[in-house]
C-alpha cells in the first residue's frame, strides 16, 4: 500500500477492504491530531487575548459592525472587544 494518502479518489478503488480501512484510520489520526493542535492554539490565543486586554490601555469605540442588540465597544488599540 502506498503511504502517501492522496485526494485523487479514483486511485482508490483498486484497493482491498483492509487498505481502505488502513487508510481511514490514518485519516482519522490525522484529523484527531489536528484537532488537538488547533484546541491547543486556541487556548494559547485566549491566553495572549487575556494578557492583551489586562495590559492594555484600551481607547474603547463604539463597534458599528456589531449586529447585538446592546452597544458593543472595541479597543481602537488592541481590538478586543469590552
Amino acid at each position: 500500500m502506498n503511504n502517501i494518502i492522496t485526494n485523487d479518489l479514483n486511485s482508490y478503488s483498486s484497493l482491498d477492504t483492509q487498505e481502505l480501512l488502513d487508510i481511514k484510520n490514518k485519516i482519522n489520526t490525522l484529523i484527531s491530531n489536528y484537532k488537538l493542535i488547533i484546541n491547543n492554539y486556541d487556548n494559547l490565543l485566549n491566553t495572549i487575548n487575556k494578557n492583551i486586554y489586562d495590559k492594555c490601555n484600551h481607547n474603547w469605540i463604539i463597534d458599528h459592525y456589531s449586529i447585538n442588540e446592546h452597544t458593543e465597544y472595541t479597543c481602537s488599540y488592541c481590538n478586543l472587544n469590552k
